[in-house]
């Protein structure tokens, strides 16, 4: 917060509407709604690069042990 204030000039930014209204009382309902629409853009994204990624972790085998990577030693 006090990293926004001081970069903010003469603006009134986005963090600090909303800390504004939160502290004030005022506009709550506008505040609940931009909130909300700004998770929904964050999430949103966040979701669909983790579905393009995969599942991220080490796919496992039954029949394998770890450190075997798979190959039969003879």
């Amino acid at each position: 917060m006090i990293v926004t204030t001081f970069t903010a000039g003469a603006q009134n930014t986005l963090p600090l509407w909303i800390f504004g209204a939160i502290r004030l009382g005022q506009q709550l309902p506008e505040v609940n709604v931009v909130v909300v629409a700004v998770l929904i853009m964050t999430v949103i994204p966040v979701a669909i690069a983790a579905r393009l990624a995969g599942s991220g972790g080490v796919a496992r085998h039954p029949g394998l042990r770890a450190g075997s990577h798979g190959s039969k030693s003879r």
